[in-house]
């Protein structure tokens, strides 16, 4: 999931060419990864494991870092 939402943020989309050895060597997703938290919701997990319903429903919140300081290196991470 990490890896998922990294490279999105990185560039913008999630395609299978973005799973290549070429993209994923990027060190910046691993930078990213680094620090991304991942939370489960037990409603997605709920629907997902429910036979009759086997929802693929998420979500992902974009929260820039709570420290002031730290605010002008991870702006504009995300609004790249």
């Amino acid at each position: 999931m990490r890896y998922c939402v990294a490279v999105g943020l990185l560039y913008g989309c999630l395609t299978a060419e973005h799973f290549s050895d070429a993209v994923a060597n990027d060190p910046r997703i691993d930078s990213l990864r680094s620090k991304i938290f991942i939370n489960e919701d037990p409603t997605y997990t709920d629907a997902y494991s429910d036979p009759d319903r086997r929802a693929v429903a998420n979500a992902v919140q974009v929260r820039p870092c709570a420290f002031p300081k730290s605010r002008h290196t991870v702006l504009p991470l995300v609004q790249e």
